[in-house]
């Protein structure tokens, strides 16, 4: 047999086929240089949708090779050749998978059930963690074998709709399911709707698969595609009760597999380690028994041992099995071809042929070969059919054969009671079992295997009530793990009393611990209770703000009763608390602060600041701004000593001004310079100040002079003179209070002078033109000028 796929023959020797499917063919083979047993699945390039499927197994083989995992096949190698065709190549596990053990043997005991779970979900949790949901758990999928020890290991066979959560393409548009239907989740069948397949798809999966291993049955009920689908979708799961009324399944056992069958993924189990973590609580009271994983891979290994070492002969279904040479079936006689019978038997050479024939027929009788025996007798009547010596050779033949077929229903019979009796042995049903074997001692001879399986019973029934004391002690450790010390003590009173001699001294050990744990418990309680008195006096001294009372009555009740939980807490509470109000504190001292600087009252800033830092000594926030604050009190009372200096020269300097006394204010000034406590515009504003005044000093001088002058001129009635003179008066721009009067009363004296002097004239004109009518004998013209100057100078003596 040769491999359809190029490169593989000279590294690989195929020892046979073991499986042929829509998308190619599983073979076994051998590593020729590592001499190792491996699988390859080869898929064929000649089937529809070659993208597709080819797709499908790249990504599978991308997946799988990148995992490690004990629970988990292993993935070697992987390639496409030429000319289309892909190959994995896998470990190669000799076991049997769950599906063939359930057909083969119905539900295994609990125990291994249980064992089974636990490495499942070990491989289901692996892949979780690695981003990838399965979507295709079922009991074909799930292999059991041994490890090195000869302990059961569970194997996940099958990634091939595994799904890669975070990236990675889909292969099937919305709505096409991928896996097998009475295994599937809701969510799966409601793709088309949008339901998103989550890890907890696979617990829904598993869960399944777990309920068949318990009861042999489904959870749902259907036997067409629809009712399945219905089933999943909104029919509850058949209830424990129905599929296994005899109460086989233990409650806490029964929930958890229900919890992981509810329909919506939010109300399963929330990883599969946390359901591995429930069903160890269960597995702790029902540990598997070696001689279960016996009862299923014996058989796979005898086959493996009995068989040619490049042939698997794990059952005659594998396709492609040679069928085994030897024996033919019945007599044999039909599949022979038959010789032509001579035509005259006296012939010698067909006489020595019958002997020779019955000779031999009567030595393959003789050591019991009597298929072989009655084929050789078969022939040599066909040569003689009237030979009487072959026909009570047949007749003997025939009648061992009976016997022997008798025996052998015998045999059966004795070896299915027996089959039996293992299996309810295997089962735990020990009083069926001692009942079977009664019955078979009475029916049967004495028996090897009766009394093995006699020896089995009395041991199993040995291990059943060491299981059952194991369980009561499991029992009480769970209720003195639960605080129920009494009813553990009583349980383990009553199981003194039945416990063998070898279990008594572990039974009384984990009394007296449950006892003492109880004394420890109570005790505690009370401990507590006084730690809860305590603690609540505390709290109401916290509520009403007496922190100091609160942290004294804190720091006497940690003395006195330890550093409880409880107390802890309210440490770390008045702790906070006190942190609160020293933030409080320090940020309404900043605040003060900030007022008082911002006003220039920087005494009572420092005063807030250096009080904000008692409060926090280590706040370096604190201490920076009370230095900065205590820099900027410095630089202002510098700034108000240099604005006092100055204000006290600068008064000096005025001093001198008003007293007019400008060469000392100048000296004063000079004398200053080089340390004047003021500003270089201070002593130009100053000197500025000195000259102005010194200038406006001149100028009232010169304006007395002046206003001099013009009195003199209009004393001398010499008015123009005057006005020039007071006209320079204004040019000076005298601020002086008695210069300024005097202007005004010569301003006024000048404008009288000058108002009287232009009255005569115009007094003299009107005389002037009264006299000119007279003159020309205008008397009318001369009268209407006169009356026009009587009434401009009524007061002239003149008219």
């Amino acid at each position: 047999m040769s491999l359809p796929v190029e490169g593989l023959e000279g590294k690989y020797e195929v020892l046979s086929k073991l499986k042929v499917g829509g998308m190619g063919a599983i073979y076994k083979v051998r590593h020729r240089l590592l001499d190792d047993i491996r699988v390859i699945k080869v898929m064929r390039h000649q089937v529809e949708q070659q993208g597709e499927f080819e797709e499908r197994f790249r990504r599978e083989a991308r997946t799988a090779i990148r995992l490690h995992h004990d629970n988990i096949i292993q993935f070697y190698d992987f390639s496409v050749d030429r000319e289309g065709n892909a190959f994995i190549v896998m470990e190669y596990i000799d076991g049997v998978n769950l599906l063939d053990l359930l057909k083969e043997h119905g539900p295994p005991p609990l125990g291994l059930t249980l064992e089974v779970a636990r490495q499942s979900l070990k491989a289901v949790g692996y892949l979780h963690d690695k981003g990838i949901v399965h979507r295709d758990i079922s009991p074909d999928n799930l292999m059991l074998t041994r490890d090195d020890r000869g302990n059961p290991r569970v194997k996940l066979i099958d990634l091939g709709v595994a799904k890669v959560v975070e990236g990675g393409g889909e292969l099937t548009t919305t709505g096409i399911f991928i896996g097998k239907l009475k295994y599937c989740s809701p969510e799966q069948l409601r793709r088309d709707e949008g339901a998103e397949i989550t890890r907890r798809s696979d617990l829904y999966s598993f869960a399944v698969v777990l309920y068949e291993l318990l009861t042999g049955t489904l959870p749902i009920r259907g036997n067409n595609l629809t009712s399945i689908m219905a089933g999943h979708l909104f029919e509850p799961p058949v209830p424990f009760s129905e599929s296994d009324p005899e109460g086989c399944v233990p409650e806490d056992l029964r929930r958890i597999v229900l919890k992981s069958l509810a329909k919506n993924p939010e109300a399963r189990h929330e990883s599969a380690r946390h359901m591995a973590r429930e069903l160890a609580v269960v597995q702790a009271r029902l540990p598997f028994a070696a001689a279960d994983l016996d009862r299923y891979l014996a058989p796979v290994e005898s086959g493996r041992k009995t068989g040619d070492a490049g042939v698997d002969l794990r059952g005659s279904g594998v396709p492609g099995a040679d069928t085994p040479s030897g024996v033919p079936p019945g007599d044999g006689a039909a599949s022979r071809k038959t010789p032509a019978a001579p035509k005259d038997r006296r012939d010698v050479p067909n006489r020595r042929r019958c002997e020779a024939l019955f000779a031999e027929a009567r030595r393959l009788a003789a050591e019991g070969h009597l298929a072989q025996a009655a084929s050789q007798v078969h022939v040599v009547l066909q040569i003689d059919p009237e030979s009487s010596a072959a026909m009570d050779l047949l007749r003997s033949i025939e009648e061992q054969r009976q016997a022997r077929a008798r025996e052998s229903q015998r045999v059966q019979s004795l070896t299915s009671n027996l089959d039996l009796i293992a299996r309810a042995i295997e089962a735990g049903d020990l009083e069926r079992a001692r009942e079977s074997l009664a019955m078979a001692r009475e029916r049967f001879a004495a028996d090897a295997r009766i009394e093995e399986l006699e020896r089995r019973l009395e041991q199993a029934e040995e291990a059943a009530a060491r299981e059952r004391l194991e369980g009561i002690r499991v029992e009480a450790r769970v209720l003195a793990e639960v605080y129920q010390f009494g009813p553990a003590v009583h349980l383990l009173e009553d199981a003194l009393e039945q416990a063998p001699e070898d279990m008594v001294a572990t039974l009384r050990r984990q009394m007296d611990e449950i006892r003492r744990a109880g004394e420890l418990h109570r005790a505690q309680e009370e401990h507590e209770k006084v730690v809860a008195a305590e603690a609540s006096a505390i709290e109401e001294l916290l509520e009403a703000g007496r922190f100091d009372e609160a942290r004294s009555a804190l720091d006497d009740a940690e003395s006195r009763l330890g550093a409880a939980e409880v107390l802890v807490a309210l440490r770390e509470r008045t702790d906070a608390l006190e942190e609160q109000l020293r933030d409080a504190e320090v940020s309404r001292l900043l605040a003060e602060a900030r007022e008082a600087v911002e006003r220039r009252d920087f005494e009572a800033g420092i005063a807030a600041l250096e009080a904000a830092l008692r409060e926090r000594p280590e706040d370096l926030f604190v201490l920076d701004v009370l230095e900065s604050t205590r820099r900027q009190a410095r630089e202002h009372a510098t700034e108000l000593e240099r604005r006092q200096a100055t204000q006290d020269l600068e008064g000096r300097v005025e001093e001198l001004i008003a007293a007019r006394r400008w060469d000392e204010g100048r000296r004063l000034i000079e004398e200053h310079a080089g340390r004047w406590p003021g500003s270089e515009d201070d002593v130009a504003g100053l000197v500025e100040r000195l000259e102005r005044g010194r200038t406006r000093e001149e100028a009232r001088r010169r304006a007395e002079e002046l206003l001099d002058s013009a009195g003199e001129a209009l004393e001398a009635g010499e008015l123009v003179a005057a006005l020039d003179a007071l006209g320079d008066v204004r040019a000076l721009d005298v601020d002086d209070d008695e210069v300024l009067a005097r202007l005004g009363e010569l301003d006024g004296c000048l404008r009288g002078e000058l108002a009287a002097q232009q009255e005569a004239r115009e007094l003299a004109a009107a005389v002037e033109r009264v006299t000119r009518c007279l003159a020309e004998r205008d008397a009318e013209g001369a009268r209407r000028a006169l009356a026009l100057a009587e009434r401009q100078f009524h007061h002239a003596e003149a008219l």
